[in-house]
């Protein structure tokens, strides 16, 4: 009983030190010297964005670099007198708020944890967790996120694919795209593919751009590198060799000393001639979260024929996409930075799209929408 007491002892003794440690880090942690992480981190955004964003060398823009110093003169007083984790937060932002573009934006512990939009809660309250939902002569496809790590993109697009024929025949089909910030562009196509046949598709929607240039670093091929083992590993052998050619394109570049590496789309004649396969009316919902690959799918439906769009004006992006992100050298935030830039694309930087009928997307439902759609 002695042994058994005096190892008690030894436990609680080292649980209450291993506390009081914990205790010691985490006020080191939160009150620690946040004006040195700021100014660190802030000229480690500068640094690195000069180093691999695709703007800081293009030829197209060259108010991107100036940009960049009137960012620094932004930033780096508040980081000097940053006090918090806020403090912090508001000297990051200060930096990256001069571009204007959602791609490229800063994540740190001062992100209050577990908030979503309140379009992205009335949606999963109203219609449902994302997915096809055929009722009677309708379905309602609710995609929350073309990223596979926030949202079912993948089986969503599948299950499409496989129920195309039974989907053109309904009354009724709405895509609903609340709350949806982006992700993977080739979901959208493969599910704009499926439901109007790659025939039509290629009918009547142009080629998005002229081409892409990738920045050239190693940094960034590295990052390609992965995409294409991610794929590979989920036995998607044709996007993996398509993201291995890209990354031996970057390798190259780098090695030569380029900038970019150029990624050309090719063209193709659009005479929107064949007859959409699609019997059922289209509509498509949005709310201002819609970007990036959001916005990229907008542009396929929309040139398809006969989708209706209903809800709220989009969101915008810049000619600069595709992230990547790197963890801050305070290790307590990432930064998202783009790592291609779009040549002669369709929709301008900033373009949005106007909803056709608009309304307050939070509110719509089934019957919302079928009241408002039959008053127009």
């Amino acid at each position: 009983m002695k042994v058994i007491g005096l190892i008690g002892k030894v436990v609680v003794g080292i649980m209450a030190t291993a506390l009081l440690v914990a205790v010691i880090l985490l006020g080191w942690f939160w009150f620690g010297d946040w004006q040195s992480r700021a100014v660190r981190d802030v000229e480690f955004v500068h640094e690195t964005i000069l180093a691999h964003h695709p703007g800081a060398v293009d030829p197209e823009n060259p108010d991107f670099l100036v940009r960049m110093d009137d960012a620094l003169a932004h930033a780096l007083p508040l980081a000097r007198s940053a006090r918090s984790p806020s403090d912090h937060r508001a000297a990051l932002d200060a930096y990256t708020d001069v571009f204007a573009d959602g791609h490229l934006t800063v994540a740190t512990i001062a992100d209050a944890p577990g908030v979503i939009s309140r379009a992205t809660a009335n949606r999963d309250q109203m219609s449902g967790t994302a997915g096809v939902d055929i009722s009677g002569n309708s379905a309602w496809i609710t995609i929350s996120s073309f990223n596979e790590r926030t949202a079912p993109i993948a089986s969503i697009t599948q299950s499409i694919e496989a129920r195309a024929g039974t989907l053109r025949s309904l009354d009724r089909i709405v895509f609903d795209l609340r709350g949806n910030g982006g992700g993977d562009s080739a979901f959208g196509t493969r599910i704009a593919r499926a439901l109007w046949t790659a025939e039509v598709y290629r009918d009547w929607v142009p080629v998005s751009a002229g081409g892409v240039d990738w920045r050239a670093t190693a940094d960034n091929a590295a990052h390609v590198h992965g995409i294409a083992e991610k794929h590979a590993s989920r036995g998607r052998s044709e996007a993996a060799q398509s993201w291995t050619r890209l990354a031996e394109r970057l390798d190259a570049a780098v090695a030569a000393g380029e900038d970019y590496a150029r990624q050309n789309f090719r063209t193709r004649e659009i005479t929107r001639t064949l007859e959409s396969p699609v019997s059922a009316d289209v509509i498509v919902i949005t709310d201002d979260a819609c970007a990036s690959s959001c916005l990229n799918f907008m542009d396929e439906l929309l040139a398809l024929p006969g989708v209706l769009h209903v809800g709220e004006e989009t969101s915008s992006d810049t000619q600069y996409i595709d992230v990547r992100y790197v963890n801050l050298p305070s290790r307590v935030g990432r930064l998202f930075i783009p790592l291609k830039v779009y040549r002669d694309r369709r929709r301008p930087p900033g373009g949005t799209y106007v909803p056709q009928i608009a309304a307050d997307a939070s509110s719509l439902d089934a019957a919302s929408l079928e009241a408002l759609t039959r008053s127009q």
